[in-house]
């Protein structure tokens, strides 16, 4: 009897096994992976972007409100992109357009380094997140999910919470910098970090296509004759469901991110403490996607998606009823689904639909995330302004989290 029950145990580990021999033998497009989403207009100019807001405020005179546009601007035209460029990977491939990105961003940033207009300053954004997406998050998502099977999650998760790392860590740097020498070094010093990263990408990206008999014969397994069109994707239930779900994370979750701060001082907490919530939610965050991409290679996907939204929902609800005292179940509840999304729409999407055609559903996918996350922050501010109280977003917030995890529960078993 023990030595059948050694067999469960002994397959484990051969899985556990092969596991970390994938991610071994892929070590150079994993770092490449990391390296390039960080990289990638969707990560470090968008994380540095408060702090060009600030500086551009003062020195110039531009609005708030005004300038608080250009990131709006920024997401919004990446939404845009997304499932064109999604197509174009699928017919040419991802290193086709990941240099001239890469080179598009350097030159936008030195543009925006010179810019003395609003109106030239949202049009070398705009342009940026247009031609740039190429080397954005969805190019390096592609190459992972292709070049990774039985790691396919813990990959993924590597290369989101790697380059979110990064990001964290860029702007106290660059703040300093443009303490000493003025906003317009910062972007001269992002066009210089990203121009020196481009050798480094073309080196590690060199064997995107050597994929290993493992991976290319579950891919040869997945290829059908299947309509690829985007037509037949829009009468997918799989495609429909997995849309619905994540537009619904994407709208509950950022729009707390933003207002959580003021939420928690109106309702009496003291400033620093509520600093630290916020932080908290980024910790989070990181914590939920490495988490995230561990379980979905051992457990079925999307119940372990279910969960996460069931257990956010459970946060969220604490924070609606129960107000500020439960400011800590609310942080690690947005971290948690947010963080979360972020990891499973690659994942999801490569084991629902076979690697020709996931460039075009990964776009559309991508461009739901984004469009959700720019709506997100106007809707819990109209919420607020019409009702009065912060609680009534959070309950639209809760009914949405739970609705995203029963759609997450009724998605069929991969192939």
């Amino acid at each position: 009897m023990s030595a059948f029950g050694n067999i469960p145990r002994a397959r484990a580990r051969l899985v556990d096994g092969q596991r970390f021999a994938e991610l071994v033998q892929g070590w150079r497009l994993l770092l490449a992976a990391v390296i390039g989403v960080a990289l990638g207009v969707n990560s470090l100019p968008f994380y540095t972007s408060g702090l060009f807001i600030n500086a551009l405020h003062v020195d110039r005179g531009w609005s708030l409100a005004a300038l608080s546009l250009g990131p709006t601007l920024l997401v919004a035209s990446m939404a845009i992109a997304a499932p064109f460029l999604g197509n174009a990977f699928d017919r040419y491939g991802e290193r086709c357009f990941i240099f001239p990105g890469l080179l598009a961003q350097v030159v936008s940033l030195l543009l925006l380094s010179r810019v003395d207009s609003l109106t030239s300053h949202y049009a070398v954004l705009a342009g940026m997140a247009l031609v740039g997406s190429g080397c954005a998050a969805p190019a390096y998502v592609r190459i992972v999910n292709r070049n990774f099977d039985k790691s396919k999650g813990t990959a993924l998760a590597i290369t989101i919470t790697g380059a979110a790392a990064l990001s964290a860590l860029a702007p106290p740097f660059l703040q300093q910098l443009m303490s000493a020498h003025g906003w317009r070094s910062g972007y001269v010093a992002l066009a210089t970090v990203i121009a020196a990263g481009v050798p480094l990408m073309f080196v590690l990206l060199r064997g995107a296509d050597n994929l290993s008999s493992a991976v290319r014969s579950n891919q040869e397994r997945l290829s059908s004759d299947a309509d690829h069109g985007y037509v037949a994707l829009f009468r997918d239930r799989t495609f429909l469901l997995l849309a619905a779900a994540i537009a619904m994370v994407a709208i509950a979750c950022p729009g707390l991110l933003i207002h959580f701060l003021p939420m928690l001082t109106a309702s009496g907490m003291d400033a620093t403490s509520a600093a630290w919530m916020v932080s908290l939610i980024g910790g989070t965050q990181i914590v939920a996607r490495l988490f995230t991409g561990v379980l979905v290679d051992r457990f079925f996907a999307p119940k372990v998606a279910a969960c996460i939204m069931a257990s956010s929902a459970v946060g969220f609800a604490l924070l609606c009823w129960g107000g500020v005292h439960w400011a800590l179940a609310g942080a690690v509840a947005v971290g948690l689904a947010y963080g979360a999304e972020a990891d499973l729409i690659g994942y999801l999407t490569g084991r629902y639909y076979e690697p020709a055609r996931f460039g075009r559903v990964f776009g559309v996918f991508y461009a739901v995330f984004l469009t959700g996350t720019a709506i997100s922050p106007g809707l819990y501010g109209v919420v607020i302004d019409t009702q009065g109280s912060y609680r009534p977003a959070l309950a639209i917030a809760t009914a949405l989290l739970i609705a995203a995890s029963i759609a997450f529960l009724r998605l069929p078993r991969f192939r």
